[in-house]
């Protein structure tokens, strides 16, 4: 087991923020999709992306919102030794800043 030193809480602190703050801006990207949806709908206007592409600039930042969500769940479980043989490592400065920006 590995020993609890000030820096591991520091980073089990940190990573139980970035993972808040992620879930926060997943929930709410989810609910703007639904009111752009809604105001396309009532407008018969259609994503310009979304025709192109088949996906809103909204579902790609879910999509990513859920990835941020999903590695920082993987982090917090192998900090408590569940799942230790798999090692992720992620840019938590890029992380933080993306969260932060988004909010």
């Amino acid at each position: 087991m590995v020993s609890d030193t000030p820096q591991r809480q520091s980073m089990i602190v940190e990573t139980k923020h970035i993972q808040h703050c992620a879930s926060s801006l997943l929930k709410r990207l989810i609910e703007n999709r639904r009111t752009i949806e809604l105001r396309y709908e009532e407008s018969g206007r259609i994503d310009p992306l979304k025709s192109i592409t088949g996906r809103s600039a909204l579902d790609e930042a879910i999509d990513l919102a859920r990835e941020m969500v999903e590695d920082t769940d993987h982090l917090l479980n192998e900090s408590n030794g569940v799942n230790s043989s798999h090692g992720i490592e992620i840019d938590r400065t890029s992380v933080a800043r993306t969260v932060s920006v988004s909010l």
